[in-house]
């Protein structure tokens, strides 16, 4: 027997009142998806509809031009789109309220039985029926018909979701199903499931909302309040810049960044809809949870991402009571390390980490039930081997149980675009005021600071914009400036005064600068240079922390002289100076991480800037091929300030060289094209904002080309062509939006609801080596591409006039007396 909506509906129907006509149920059924439907004084198709005899309409249910009020004639829902972005829990409240309208008291006994007696019939073995059943439900058959307790609008509401979207009604031996749903069979179903508990009543907590189940066991109901004691007083003392080994109280010093979803919105495809002016303040589980059970925090270095998690965590155990979720924060930077350990395993390791004896079977019950917050931090740390994995096994985790929270932190990434059911949201550098609060927050010599706070507000918001309102920059600001009383406003100038004020860090307990012995005996500027290359090696090989033994692995690599670094100096000495006296590193988890992988990129491109114009294209060439080069951090950049002459003539004037005379032996501008812009994507409509952000493939020439052509490529002039159709916006009267892939050939507009619609706009893409191999059916096509004023034809010429100039700046060389008289010198 196949559960398909005709089945359900008379299962309903013969625990109905016998006033309640089949057009009364299929139109309160179909009416908590889409209240517009018009089946309520249709007869004929509902009663067709209960029998399998007909299905939902699978073509737009558009409204007509000239109708004000509902669909068409001959459409009399839009449920099977709208149930596909639809919130279950939405969908129960409302089956709730018509259910009990509908249903008879003394029958409503006998609809979980036979829905059980049903599903457990349904070969439901396909894996994307399987899949559809536990997305629209939010649990696996094997789990549902294992419950004890099961609330029905949540359960009913599942159901019809799925039934509408994955099961086509009409359907002969789905009529034959609907014939052995009786009396009869309701009576023997309840027989078989007498023990089951079915409540009508929604519970009141929200967060249990998402679960056709009540509650967990108590034995794990017991447990969760010790765990959360004992796992916030782990993580409620932090380690900060200022005060070194000194631990603070989280509470004191964290001021809460805001979030915001209005600069990612195209990286969400499946979201429901998308509010482009949304900004949460005071960011809380709950308030996540009302956007998508799949969030994804992304901020730039030193925003506070992981001190957001914490965040999350501690406001989420503060406010748990009996029936809510439960934080688990999950540092996820050593995922993948473990041989053999399995995603489930892991996080796991992270409930387990108090004296509180969770079993892996109690972790598992609690995730069936939706009952926990889980908070991943730190994506872009986990190695880059592993990072594919850990965003497959997440999707699949998510998927499996779906009615939890799954928060993950992580710098802006191009790989996180495959957790396509994640919403993006961007955590916001500090407001002014709330920049202001940090600083006072920090009370560190507040003479000083009271200087500082007025130069703050007066001057350094506007001039050092950047570093004022990132709270990692701001705190080193305010130690530079009791150092030095003022601040640089070139980004590497100041790690430089930072590095300084670092190396004659005040002790706050003294109130004054001490001298500082160092473990090695070096002197500062040699420990900084030693430290630099050594960020080189770690930063190549995409290293961002590492064990005792793999840091001494990486000294044994540094020269000194003719001898490798550990046979003149004590690594365990470095360790020392660069962790405790310095502040450079810290230590956690058993591993030694970067105080802030902006120093790590700092001294990266110090080192590189010490080196011989002979190696700087070579370096140019390494950040470009970098897993995490110029596009996810300011290496390049900083690199660029230090040396911007030297960089131009002696890294960026090779590698365009070498690549158009590459260019001018094959086909000149379309091989400029299939080099920097392999695919693209266009909108074809002039106005709406484009969803996409076109750059070029490579990093460094993403970088150059700021320099000489700095035009965005978001809005691209080109025709429409069908077969490059992929996607639609939907822009809809609220200020929302909803984008979804184009999957069939000829699925468009009509594939999305309409009732709020004010604009669609067409997504294109295309690879320029298809349509070149296809030039002639795409003729059209490519002399758009060719015209002398589109904006990649303008950059071509614009790159070349570029080489051109760097070529006319390039020093005339002397004779060989002057060369080794400088040589000498």
């Amino acid at each position: 027997m196949v559960l398909s909506f005709g089945v359900l509906g008379t299962i309903v129907k013969l625990c109905c009142l016998d006033s309640v006509s089949n057009a009364d149920l299929v139109s309160a059924l179909v009416g908590t998806v889409d209240p517009d439907n018009q089946y309520g004084d249709r007869p004929v198709p509902s009663l067709k509809l209960l029998c399998c005899q007909q299905g939902f309409p699978t073509i737009s249910a558009a409204k007509r031009v000239e109708q004000k009020e509902g669909y068409g004639t001959n459409r009399l829902t839009d449920i099977k789109n709208l149930a596909k972005v639809a919130d279950r829990a939405e969908v129960a409240a409302r089956m709730h309220d018509e259910l009990k309208r509908l249903l008879d008291s003394d029958k409503i006994k006998y609809i979980v039985p036979a829905l059980f007696e049903v599903i457990a019939t349904d070969p439901l073995q396909e894996a994307e029926r399987e899949e559809n059943f536990r997305r629209y439900t939010g649990t696996s058959v094997e789990d549902l018909l294992a419950g004890e307790a099961v609330c029905l609008p949540m359960l009913i509401a599942g159901l019809l979701l799925y039934t509408a979207v994955a099961v086509p009604n009409k359907n002969e031996e789905y009529e034959k199903d609907v014939e052995k749903i009786t009396l009869k069979f309701l009576k023997s179903a309840l027989k078989k499931h007498a023990d089951l508990k079915v409540f009508m009543d929604l519970p009141t907590n929200g967060a249990l909302a998402q679960m056709p189940f009540m509650s967990v066991s108590a034995g794990i109901e017991e447990k969760i309040p010790l765990y959360l004691e004992k796992r916030s007083d782990g993580l409620s003392k932090i380690k900060t810049l200022l005060y070194g080994d000194n631990l603070q109280n989280f509470d004191k010093l964290y001021v809460c960044n805001n979030l915001s979803g209005s600069t990612t919105r195209g990286r969400a495809r499946h979201l429901r809809y998308d509010n482009v002016n949304m900004v949460i303040q005071d960011a809380r589980a709950e308030k996540l949870e009302k956007i998508h059970h799949g969030i994804i925090i992304a901020g730039t270095g030193g925003l506070g991402k992981s001190m957001m998690m914490r965040h999350l965590f501690f406001t989420s155990a503060k406010e748990y009571k009996q029936g809510r979720k439960i934080p688990v924060f999950i540092t996820v930077r050593n995922f993948g390390e473990v041989e053999g350990q399995t995603f489930e395993d892991y996080v796991f390791s992270y409930l387990n980490v108090t004296v509180v004896e969770f079993t892996k079977e109690d972790m598992i019950e609690l995730l069936k039930f939706g009952r926990l917050i889980l908070l991943f931090d730190g994506m872009d740390e986990i190695k880059s081997e592993y990072l594919k994995k850990f965003q497959t096994d997440l999707v699949r985790f998510t998927d499996h149980y779906s009615n939890n929270l799954f928060v993950v932190s992580s710098r802006p990434l191009d790989t996180y675009f495959s957790l396509e059911r994640y919403q993006v949201l961007d955590l916001q550098p500090l407001t002014d005021d709330q920049a202001v609060e940090m600083v006072q927050r920090l009370d560190y010599y507040p003479d000083i600071t009271v200087k500082f706070l007025d130069r703050l507000q007066n001057e350094y918001f506007e001039t050092h914009d950047e570093f004022s309102h990132n709270p990692l920059l701001l705190t080193i600001m305010l130690m530079t400036f009791v150092e030095y009383g003022s601040i640089p406003s070139k980004k590497y100038r100041f790690y430089e005064e930072a590095f300084d004020a670092l190396a004659k860090k005040h002790d706050v307990s003294s109130k004054g600068p001490y001298e500082r012995s160092y473990a090695t005996g070096l002197p500062v500027t040699a420990l900084r240079g030693y430290f630099a290359e050594f960020c080189v090696r770690t930063y190549v090989n995409d290293c961002f922390e590492f064990t005792e033994d793999e840091f001494y692995t990486y000294c044994s690599e540094i020269m000194v002289g003719d001898k490798p670094f550990t046979e003149v100096f004590r690594a365990e000495d470095f360790l020392y100076d660069l962790s405790t006296n310095l502040c450079l590193l810290y230590h956690e988890g058993r591993k030694y991480h970067f105080i802030h992988r902006s120093f790590q990129e700092y001294f990266c491109a110090l080192c590189y800037s010490w080196q011989m114009d002979s190696s700087l294209l070579e370096i140019g060439k390494t950040l470009d091929g970098s897993t995490f080069g110029a596009q996810r951090d300011e290496t390049l950049d900083m690199l660029y300030a230090m040396i911007p002459e030297r960089m131009e003539l002696h890294c960026f004037l090779p590698f365009l060289q070498e690549k158009l005379a590459e260019f001018e032996e094959h086909d000149k501008y379309w091989s400029f094209f299939v080099e920097f812009y392999p695919s693209l994507y266009y909108q074809v409509d002039k106005n709406v904002d484009s969803r996409f952000w076109n750059r070029p493939k490579s990093s460094l020439y993403s970088f150059i080309r700021e320099l000489f052509y700095p035009v965005s490529l978001q809005k691209l002039d080109l025709p429409p062509v069908d077969d490059f159709h992929n996607m639609n916006v939907l822009f809809m009267k609220d200020g929302s939006a909803l984008m979804v892939p184009i999957r069939k050939k000829g699925e468009g507009m009509e594939s999305f609801p309409t009732d709020d619609l004010v604009y669609v706009s067409n997504v294109y893409s295309f690879k320029i080596w298809d349509v070149l191999y296809k030039a002639e059916k795409y003729q059209e096509f490519l002399e758009a591409l060719n015209e002398k004023d589109f904006v990649l034809r303008r950059e071509y010429e614009a790159l070349k006039d570029y080489v051109r100039k760097l070529e006319s700046r390039q020093p005339k060389p002397k004779s060989s007396f002057l060369n080794s008289m400088i040589r000498r010198c």
